[in-house]
């Protein structure tokens, strides 16, 4: 994304995307995200809670 956005909202836009394109959500496979400064180890927890209880579809966050 050109601009930055919150990473609900960046999640929402790519899960549109390929819908559009005919495309299974399982095609976005990876996404480099930054912060602009560290998080503490509270709002690191609350930043990627959602992608730690499983990403788009129900598809494994588990790394490798």
């Amino acid at each position: 994304m050109a601009v930055p956005v919150a990473l609900d909202r960046g999640l929402a836009s790519i899960e549109a995307h390929l819908k559009q394109l005919g495309r299974p959500l399982t095609a976005f496979c990876a996404c480099e995200l930054r912060s602009p400064e560290p998080f503490s180890e509270g709002g690191f927890d609350a930043s990627t809670g959602s992608m730690r209880r499983g990403s788009i579809d129900g598809a494994s966050s588990k790394g490798r």
